[in-house]
């Protein structure tokens, strides 16, 4: 019985033990079954196109806009003990500067806008072919360059003082009602005309029944 367990035990202990690989197995192992985990490897992902509402967008925009006037009524305030009418004058200058200014701490710094803000939105460089594919949400991927944002500021901002001045000017030279102005000088005109050929051919009828009356009287 003694032997029998003895021989189990010496049998046991010499099928546990285990020879160690070799390092260079492992290597191979690696070469074999590389290719196998990259045929497992998951296609890369296409790009999802990313659609921004137009409703969000035009939102955004009206955000904007009630922001600046937010600002612009607390900046009126303080120049309420002026001249009454002297901030008249100088309004438009004085919604380019407000306009300037959240286009100074927000495009030029790489911020979205107020509006942009709360409507989760913020302006990106399409061109950036490159980093389109990574872009997943729309808040991803660079933003704007130096001159897309001057040109942003001319647009926006110097747009809006032009366009402003204009309607001034406009509504100062009256040239909204010059073409009514026109419609009555020419109608005007027309009934002068008329007016005229009616006295001219009265004037000829009379000419010529006076000289009648004459003739008669001499014979």
């Amino acid at each position: 019985m003694r032997e029998t367990l003895a021989s189990t035990s010496s049998s046991s202990s010499s099928s546990t033990s285990v020879i160690p690989p070799a390092e260079s197995a492992w290597i191979s192992t690696h070469e074999r079954l590389s290719p196998r985990w990259q045929s497992f490897a998951l296609p890369p992902q296409a790009a999802i196109p990313i659609v921004i509402s137009r409703v969000n967008q035009f939102d955004a925009g009206r955000l904007d806009v009630e922001m600046s006037a937010m600002l612009k009524e607390q900046l009126v305030k303080v120049f309420s003990v002026m001249k009454p009418g002297l901030l008249f004058q100088y309004e438009a200058e004085l919604d380019a500067f407000l306009e300037f200014l959240i286009w100074r701490f927000s495009i030029w710094v790489d911020k979205p806008t107020p509006g942009n803000a709360l409507m989760n939105l913020r302006y990106r460089d399409e061109h950036a072919v490159e980093a389109r594919g990574k872009i997943r949400t729309g808040l991803e991927g660079p933003g704007l360059t130096i001159a897309q944002k001057i040109w942003y500021c001319i647009a926006t901002v110097g747009g809006q003082y032009i366009w402003t001045r204009l309607q001034s000017f406009s509504a100062f030279r009256r040239w909204g009602d010059s073409e009514q102005i026109d419609k009555a000088n020419i109608q005007k005109k027309k009934d002068e005309e008329k007016a005229l050929k009616e006295l001219r051919a009265k004037a000829q009828k009379g000419a010529l029944g006076g000289t009648g009356l004459k003739k008669s009287g001499k014979k």
